[in-house]
């Protein structure tokens, strides 16, 4: 399985496979040279299959890893984006995934550079698991785009409008590999709903781009927000002025 180059996707949704099953499952899947997407949704997978997919991750990554090396021997860079082929989208909704599961797969997500979606709605993912995704995406991973624990108890941590805020700007990075951004388009990776966080949720809505609520406190703070214009330092004048100045000059003109 490790040589085939024709399997892209690999969905086993609806199934219930042994953890035993799974974790010689597990090897070949690390090593895949052309898998770009693991669907495991509504299989019963729990915090117990954490260690098998921490395998898979981190035998995605060295072997991308092992490309770039082997170039680098030679005083080459690897073309285009081949050593980015792999896992790029693991899709884990509705199943019995907690905070430890969470905690196996951080270690490994910690040194990836290639994963780009982590679906994860509808699990069982708590305060703990929400916030270490939010610290992994601001300390130590800058390749995810599309991390999505919607629906999960720990959604409402208020980690929300950071993990947008990274998403954005992880995939500010990956626009300027232009091929490479266009075949993200094209398999349509990103995902808009994360960026946007509803008033009191997870996902607060805004227009385009997710602010972090350093920059939201900021921006309350500012001048134009106490109602003062940000030019040349006047005030900006009230409703009430501004009906009664346009009665003045009606008044003139009489």
């Amino acid at each position: 399985m490790e040589k085939n180059h024709s399997i892209v996707r690999v969905s086993l949704s609806h199934t219930t496979i042994p953890l035993e099953d799974f974790a010689i499952l597990s090897v070949p899947l690390a090593r895949h040279c052309a898998l770009e997407t693991l669907e495991m949704s509504d299989c019963r997978v729990d915090s117990a299959f954490g260690l098998a997919f921490k395998r898979i991750i981190a035998g995605q990554t060295e072997r991308r890893c092992e490309i770039v090396w082997k170039r680098g021997l030679h005083g080459g860079r690897p073309e285009g984006y081949e050593h980015r082929v792999g896992l790029a989208e693991l899709v884990l909704e509705q199943n019995r995934i907690s905070d430890q599961f969470v905690d196996d797969i951080v270690q490994a997500l910690g040194h990836d550079e290639f994963l780009l979606v982590l679906d994860l709605r509808y699990n069982l993912v708590g305060c703990k698991g929400a916030k270490q995704l939010a610290d992994l995406l601001q300390r130590n991973n800058h390749t995810l785009i599309n991390v999505d624990i919607r629906d999960n108890p720990g959604t409402s941590t208020g980690c929300g409008d950071e993990m947008a805020y990274r998403l954005v700007k992880n995939i500010q990075r990956h626009k300027q590999d232009k091929s490479y951004f266009r075949l993200i388009l094209e398999r349509g990776w990103i995902n808009k709903d994360v960026l946007r966080v509803s008033p009191g949720g997870l996902h607060k809505r805004s227009s385009s781009v997710a602010v972090s609520p350093q920059t939201l406190a900021t921006a309350r703070d500012s001048p134009t927000a106490q109602g003062k214009s940000c030019r040349r330092g006047k005030e900006r004048m009230s409703p009430e002025k501004v009906t009664s100045l346009r009665g003045k000059l009606a008044y003139r003109r009489r």
